[in-house]
C-alpha cells in the first residue's frame, strides 16, 4: 500500500472518529428531558403589543411606521378590519405567541405539532427538511415552519406567509410577504419554556429584532376549541394584563 493511499485511509479514520466522538459528547452534553418540550403550556403575562426583547424600540423603516400609525388608526376607526378577531381567523406568528391562551405541544422524532387554543390555529413542523423557496411556497397564515435541533433548543424557520388579513401583535404590527421569522424553544427549567423570536422584515423593519416570551407547563389543564368568535370561552382573567 503506498504511503499516500495509506495517510488518506488514516486522515478518514481520524475524520470518522471525530464526528463520532462529536456526535456523543453533542447527546450527552444535553440534559435528559431538555427535549421534551411536549405538554400544556400558558402565559402568565399578557401585553397588546409586542416590543423587543432588548428593551429598545421597534426599528421601524419609514415606509413601516406609516403602515403601523395607519393601521392602528383604522383599526380603531373600524376602517380596517381584523379579521383573526372578527371571523376567527389563525393569528399567525409571532401575534399567536402573545395570546393569554394556552397551547399544547405534540411531538415526534419527525413532526413538532402545536395546537393553539386561539382561534383553533395548529401547526405542523417538519422535523430536518431542508428549507423551501419562498417563491415555490403556497402563503400560509402561520406561513412555512422548517425545524431542527439545536442542541436543547428547538429552531424554526419559517416564511411564506398570508399577510393580507394578518399582524404581527393585537396592535397592528405590519408585514410583506418577505417577512421571515425564526424561532427558539428553549426549557429553561421543567416548567418553564422560552421562545425567542427573530422577526426580518426589511421593507417594514430596518434591522432584525427578537421578541421573548415565557410559558409556564400546565399539567392541571387541557387547550379547548375555540372555533366562533363573540361565544364564551375560556377564563383568562388570571393572565396579568388581561383587561376585565
Amino acid at each position: 500500500m503506498s504511503v499516500w493511499k495509506q495517510s488518506c485511509m488514516t486522515f478518514a479514520v481520524m475524520t470518522a472518529s471525530a464526528i463520532w466522538a462529536q456526535s456523543v459528547f453533542a447527546a450527552e452534553a444535553v440534559p435528559e428531558g431538555a427535549r421534551d418540550l411536549s405538554g400544556v403550556w400558558w402565559t402568565e403575562t399578557y401585553a397588546p403589543r409586542i416590543l423587543p426583547m432588548d428593551g429598545s424600540d421597534i426599528p421601524f423603516t419609514e415606509e413601516g411606521r406609516a403602515q403601523y400609525e395607519e393601521n392602528m388608526a383604522q383599526l380603531r376607526s373600524g376602517e380596517l378590519e381584523d379579521h383573526s378577531r372578527v371571523w376567527c381567523s389563525p393569528d399567525g406568528l409571532p401575534r399567536v405567541w402573545q395570546q393569554p391562551y394556552p397551547f399544547r405541544i405534540v411531538q415526534t422524532p419527525e413532526e413538532m405539532v402545536i395546537l393553539y387554543e386561539r382561534n383553533a390555529m395548529y401547526r405542523v413542523i417538519p422535523v430536518d427538511v431542508p428549507v423551501g423557496d419562498i417563491n415555490d411556497l403556497f402563503p400560509y397564515f402561520a406561513g412555512n415552519a422548517y425545524g431542527h435541533w439545536d442542541g436543547d433548543t428547538f429552531a424554526t424557520e419559517v416564511l411564506g406567509f398570508k399577510t393580507y388579513t394578518t399582524f404581527l401583535d393585537d396592535t397592528g404590527l405590519p408585514s410583506t410577504f418577505d417577512l421571515h421569522i425564526a424561532e427558539r424553544m428553549t426549557k429553561i427549567d421543567d416548567t418553564h419554556l422560552e421562545v425567542v423570536v427573530t422577526i426580518t422584515d426589511p421593507a417594514v423593519y430596518a434591522e432584525p429584532w427578537d421578541a421573548r416570551f415565557v410559558f409556564t407547563k400546565r399539567d392541571d389543564i387541557s387547550h379547548f376549541d375555540f372555533w366562533v368568535c363573540g361565544e364564551e370561552h375560556r377564563d383568562i382573567s388570571s393572565v396579568e394584563g388581561v383587561t376585565p
